[in-house]
């Protein structure tokens, strides 16, 4: 009697009676986990070209700060006043490259944040104590400090260029470029962390 009582539960817990419970278990991880390899290459490629463009967004808004506001000269000295600017444009009301630029940066990284925010991650990965799990919670934090980034940099942009008083569009084309330059190097950290994903 002693032993069918304490057999009883091993029956009633037998792997066959769990066994469809357990089988929609695996087929559902499997696939999410089929959903989050689809989409990780559009995550990476979409990231790169973000990374790319924000590159060449921050390198033109230096160019672009140089020939509109010199090296804090006049109004009347500046690279654009002078006729010598590097970027001609640069010194129209509305700088046609840097904010085309800008615009593609941020679409970019708009999908690159939509892909990870949809992401299954059926293993926990995220939650996980090792360094893998260290390193996609870094990431995932980064993203929320760099979409903020560029959420005020369209901002602090379309502030500028609207202003008419050159010390204050200089004061806050000033603001601009920092923030400019602080959103690239946070995109740099925020893709090696991506990369050593990978691995």
């Amino acid at each position: 009697m002693l032993a069918l009582l304490i057999a009883a539960p091993l029956v009633l817990t037998a792997p066959g009676d769990l066994s469809p419970s357990a089988s929609l278990d695996a087929e559902l991880s499997a696939e999410l986990n089929a959903e989050r390899q689809r989409l990780r290459p559009w995550h990476i490629a979409f990231g790169n070209i973000a990374w790319a463009s924000t590159t060449i967004t921050t390198i033109l808004g230096v160019l672009q700060f140089r020939d509109r506001f010199g090296r804090f000269d006049s109004e009347s000295n500046t690279p654009c006043a002078r006729g010598n600017a590097i970027i001609p444009s640069a010194c129209e009301d509305v700088p046609l490259p840097h904010a085309i630029s800008a615009t593609i940066a941020l679409s970019m990284y708009t999908a690159v944040f939509s892909i990870g925010a949809v992401m299954p991650d059926p293993a926990g990965l995220a939650e996980s104590p090792g360094t893998y799990g260290r390193r996609l919670r870094r990431h995932k934090a980064l993203r929320w400090v760099l979409l903020g980034m560029m959420v005020m940099q369209t901002a602090l942009g379309a502030i500028s260029a609207n202003l008419n008083d050159f010390e204050t569009r200089r004061a806050i084309a000033g603001v601009h470029l920092g923030l400019g330059l602080a959103t690239w190097s946070t995109m740099f950290a925020t893709g090696i962390y991506g990369s050593l994903l990978a691995y």
